[in-house]
């Protein structure tokens, strides 16, 4: 009985974990010594593609979050928080449904069949920290769902959420 149970939910298992976020990608220069820095600014790429009220979000979340952990801003800085982003509109889901129905007999028949993969768009974010000689120390990815927002706030948070993911390990821990 309990093989009969475990064969029948070990499907929805796999389904549920194959719909789960992915964690935020982190990479760094261990030879870096990181608590050495005390000073930052916010910069972009001249190439990211978030429209200009994401970037200010985003901006306005970097500072918050490494004041917190105890940097604080200046125009001449230590090191430079380097965002990067943008969204990625129709992602595949990795849910599909299909619908199918057919006949078959003596008269002949036919099969008419379609499936729907539905689509969701994506945040696509990178913060980069760099030194003064512009050389990538850490970094730190993101490609998470986008949802939809029903207030500017709404989407502020989510950006903030979002900077606070990927500065949760930073600086890394030895």
């Amino acid at each position: 009985m309990i093989k009969q149970t475990l064969f029948l939910f070990l499907p929805i298992l796999f389904l549920l974990g194959g719909c789960a976020q992915k964690e935020v990608e982190v990479d760094y220069n261990p030879r870096v010594k990181i608590t050495h820095y005390q000073t930052f600014r916010v910069a972009e790429r001249l190439d990211a593609k978030l429209s200009e009220l994401d970037l200010r979000r985003v901006r306005r979340a970097v500072t918050v979050v490494l004041k917190e952990k105890g940097y604080r801003p200046a125009p001449t800085a230590d090191f430079t928080a380097r965002i990067d982003g943008m969204i990625v509109r129709d992602v595949p889901s990795q849910i599909s449904f299909g619908f199918g129905f057919g006949g078959y007999g003596p008269h002949g028949g036919g099969e008419l069949g379609t499936a729907l993969t539905p689509t969701e768009d994506k945040l696509s974010l990178r913060l980069d920290m760099v030194d003064t000689h512009n050389r990538v120390f850490w970094s730190a990815s993101l490609f998470e769902k986008l949802p939809a927002f029903k207030t500017p706030q709404a989407r502020a948070r989510f950006f903030y959420q979002a900077v606070e993911k990927l500065l949760l390990r930073f600086p890394p821990r030895p």
